[in-house]
């Protein structure tokens, strides 16, 4: 079995759930690839396996090994694609022998030992001892001798009615391959293009172009039968992890630009969450750069908390922050904090608002839905992150159901925050964290988060204004005869 760059026993424990990554923003900074491939939770061991990864990586020869990699693995998804959808034993033939041509040499980059950790010294030793056996070298003698061959062979092109054809892509690139690549040289974001499909030939063609060069067809397919056993299709996973590890480090340049640390976090053995000045990164996407970090803590003794506040006084950034270091602390990642001390969760939950309409049960069910969901895949080492839940709820049925699952959350030990404007809270046992307005400074908002007991007066007065109840509001409603 090939060794996996991002689990050291292969995948167990939970799935964070798509919409998580939706609700926190991260889909703004990352593709969806680079998300998909580590959504699985990993452990502490995986976590400080590829905490060494990511170290490594720093290196510039580290990396630029890590792009070749994943360039020729493309190349060989691309290959393997076309490969499939060959139309006759003739093309399969002559395409198997660019695909193992560049199988070979992936195997040969992956032998280097490069970078240091369990991950990077178990993947290029197991590349290094394949490519010490007698058969690896026989491949290699059989790829040195046909590959020529092909490639000239490539550019022999026919034309019919006018329109020119070739029997498969050879090694230049097209014109949109050379364009991206000199973007990324210049480090120009290149534009997200659709994957063309392999292009098909009729078997006609290929027929053709095999009566042309019968004894080199004869040796492509001579070639095909005694090798294809060696084509191991499961290298085709290096695509998607070593993409997720140069995801994130052109994330982290993006990061260290706009001045915001990266922290490798301590893990801790007892349940605590402790991250001291965490940025909610995802307002990079936005071009925010004076971005206010906060504390974060979490303990058995407090393990859950009400967030409110002043509109627009930050309460979301802050909640995203939160959700933004349980996901990078169980990518084993680098956290975008000054310092951390955590106890990594079991699965990370978000229950935030969703503009679909719903029409067959309506909006207030889709959220009790939700809520149940979360209810019975969460256990007391989950974190969880409510965001004005139960607000397609009229107020009175909101404060209630609030309350109640604030309760059993915290009763549960489940880390995590539920922001809510439900003023009829305040008096009750889950302890409130405040966004923090400055009385000083006509009510300005500071962005920072404090613990507190009860909700603020600004606090007070935005719900008011929410419902029309502020003292100009009544006044204009019912004016003074």
């Amino acid at each position: 079995m090939l060794p996996s760059l991002l689990y050291l026993k292969g995948k167990g424990g939970k799935t964070i759930p798509p919409h998580v990554f939706d609700d926190l923003q991260l889909t703004q900074l990352l593709k969806r690839d680079a998300i998909t491939v580590s959504s699985a939770v990993c452990g502490p061991d995986d976590i400080l396996a590829r905490h060494d990864v990511f170290r490594s990586l720093e290196a510039p020869d580290v990396r630029s090994h890590f792009v070749a990699l994943h360039r020729s693995v493309t190349t060989l998804s691309r290959l393997d694609a076309q490969l499939a959808s060959a139309k006759c034993e003739s093309e399969r033939n002559a395409i198997f022998v660019t695909l193992m041509h560049e199988y070979r040499d992936f195997m040969r980059r992956a032998s280097k030992s490069v970078g240091s950790g369990t991950f990077c010294s178990n993947f290029s030793s197991y590349f290094a001892n394949e490519c010490d056996t007698q058969r690896f070298a026989s491949l290699s003698e059989a790829v040195d001798r046909l590959f020529p061959a092909m490639t000239e062979m490539q550019y022999n092109v026919l034309k019919i009615d006018g329109e020119k054809y070739r029997l498969a892509p050879g090694k230049m690139p097209t014109y949109i391959e050379a364009l991206k690549k000199r973007t990324e040289e210049l480090g120009i974001e290149p534009p997200q293009l659709p994957a063309a499909p392999p292009r098909s030939l009729s078997p006609a063609i290929i027929g053709a172009t095999a009566r042309l060069y019968p004894s080199l067809f004869a040796q492509f397919a001579q070639f095909r039968e005694q090798f294809a056993h060696q084509y191991d299709r499961s290298v085709l996973a290096y695509r998607a992890e070593l993409g997720f590890y140069l995801a994130l480090c052109k994330l982290f340049d993006r990061v260290r630009e706009a001045g915001i640390p990266l922290t490798y976090p301590r893990l801790a053995k007892k349940r605590v969450y402790r991250v001291r000045d965490a940025y909610d990164i995802t307002l990079l996407a936005k071009n925010v750069t004076n971005i206010i970090p906060n504390d974060i803590d979490f303990t058995p003794e407090e393990p859950f908390f009400y967030l409110t506040g002043a509109n627009g006084g930050g309460k979301t950034t802050y909640l995203r922050a939160v959700g933004v270091s349980a996901v990078f602390l169980l990518w084993g990642c680098p956290m975008p904090c000054h310092a951390a001390e955590v106890h990594p969760p079991s699965c990370l939950f978000t229950h935030f608002p969703r503009d679909e309409r719903f029409e067959s049960k309506g909006r207030s069910f889709d959220e009790v839905d939700r809520v149940n969901e979360i209810l019975a895949a969460a256990d007391g080492n989950s974190m969880a992150l409510f965001n004005e839940t139960y607000s397609a709820t009229s107020e009175d049925k909101a404060v209630s159901m609030t309350q109640e699952l604030a309760q059993k959350l915290y009763d549960s030990k489940i880390f995590g925050l539920y922001i809510t404007h439900q003023h009829g809270l305040a008096d009750h046992g889950v302890p409130f964290l405040n966004v923090v307005i400055d009385r000083e400074d006509n009510n300005r908002r500071t962005f920072k988060v404090e613990r507190r007991r009860a909700v603020s007066g600004s606090f007070a007065r935005d719900v008011l204004k929410k419902y029309g109840l502020t003292r100009e509001a009544l006044e204009e409603r019912f004016p003074k005869k």
